[in-house]
């Protein structure tokens, strides 16, 4: 399980970093409806994306 915060969209990708800085990329269309940034996501071992209630 990975938790990530959303932290800029551009070209069709979210910028998501993890608490030691590390970026990712996550395709917009990969994340839950709804998110804004500065949220938090949760990645689990199978690959599914959560938005951190």
């Amino acid at each position: 399980m990975k938790k990530l915060k959303l932290t800029k969209l551009e070209l069709g990708m979210a910028i998501c970093e993890d608490k030691e800085k590390k970026l990712y990329g996550i395709q917009i269309n990969e994340l839950p409806d709804g998110i804004k940034l500065g949220q938090h996501i949760i990645i689990d071992d199978e690959g599914n994306i959560s938005v951190e209630k």
